[in-house]
């Protein structure tokens, strides 16, 4: 194969590597947009004390059902649960399922996930 035929054959697969990239990335972007009510998981600062966590859900009306390290996940009926908390403190609201990834999410007392 000449050097002409490899520098085509690399530039022709490049721009399908990138597409699929793309693609792979939207997907995972997609699976992390929360709902605007029900269950999300809120995402706070390393160190980010109990008592703070316990604070920013309050103050978004949200029922706190489990914490795992920085992720607190929370629970409300009412919309616009992702905003609230945000405004409250905390640094990103994602799709709980999308923070554990493919694995089971399964959390104390909700019988939602993981069954």
């Amino acid at each position: 194969m000449t050097a002409l035929n490899k520098k085509t054959t690399c530039g022709s697969i490049f721009p399908a590597i990138m597409l699929v990239v793309i693609f792979i990335l939207s997907l995972a972007t997609i699976e992390l947009i929360p709902a605007d009510q029900g269950l999300v998981a809120a995402v706070f600062a390393p160190g980010t004390s109990n008592a703070q966590m316990v604070r920013v859900a309050e103050d978004a009306s949200a029922q706190i059902i489990d914490r795992r390290g920085s992720f607190l996940f929370v629970r409300s009926d009412q919309e616009g649960l992702p905003a609230r908390l945000r405004a409250a403190g905390a640094y990103l609201v994602i799709d709980p399922v999308g923070a554990v990834g493919c694995g089971p999410l399964v959390l104390p007392g909700d019988k939602t996930f993981g069954r």
